[in-house]
């Protein structure tokens, strides 16, 4: 009977120290998986650290392509600016009174083409009968000039001008007059 109960002490202290085991087993199982996810953490942050790394330094060759790229931008607006001032330039040439604005600056920094004529800065709507009359005389002119041609011009209600510019060709001036009940031709030499 003793031997028994000896035999089931020594069993049961056999069971307690496998379950001991098992506890430390379970115990070392759950640091190893604490461990292993330190791990994988500590590799996905050297990943991380690595793309960083990496679209750094794409960001710097995009910004290097970036800072290229508006330098020929810049030299490309520059070469419209200047071409846009040698052809007003050109244009303007062909006349003596008129200036031409062909383009006209946005606020964005960018061109816009337009077509405005102006006599010493005064915009031709707002130029009075006499100077419009003598800016047609100068576009003709200029227009004959380019075409190499000549023909009759005709000014009308010419008699609120008192001197119209001489251009080539025939000029024949209409004009009201209370004195003149006939119609009265005058000519210039």
């Amino acid at each position: 009977k003793v031997r028994a109960q000896l035999e089931n002490r020594q069993d049961a202290n056999r069971w307690m120290e496998v379950i001991r085991r098992y506890t430390e087993i379970a115990a070392l199982d759950e640091r190893i998986r604490a461990c292993a996810s330190l791990l994988a953490q500590a590799e996905a942050n050297e990943r991380a650290r690595a793309r960083v790394q990496e679209l750094l330094q794409r960001q710097k060759e995009i910004a290097s392509e970036l800072e290229t790229a508006e330098g020929r931008i810049a030299l490309c607006e520059a070469y419209v600016r200047a071409l846009a001032a040698l052809t007003e330039a050109r244009v303007d040439g062909q006349f003596r009174r008129i200036r031409w604005k062909l383009f006209e600056e946005q606020i964005n920094g960018g061109l816009n083409e337009t077509c405005a004529a102006t006599v010493d800065g005064v915009p031709f709507a707002d130029l009075n009968r006499a100077m419009r009359a003598n800016a047609g005389l100068d576009a003709i002119a200029a227009l004959g000039r380019f075409w190499g041609r000549r023909a009759p011009v005709f000014v009308d209600n010419a008699e609120g001008v008192t001197a119209l510019d001489r251009i080539p060709g025939q000029r024949i001036r209409l004009a009201v007059s209370a004195a003149d009940a006939e119609l009265r031709v005058e000519t210039e030499d």
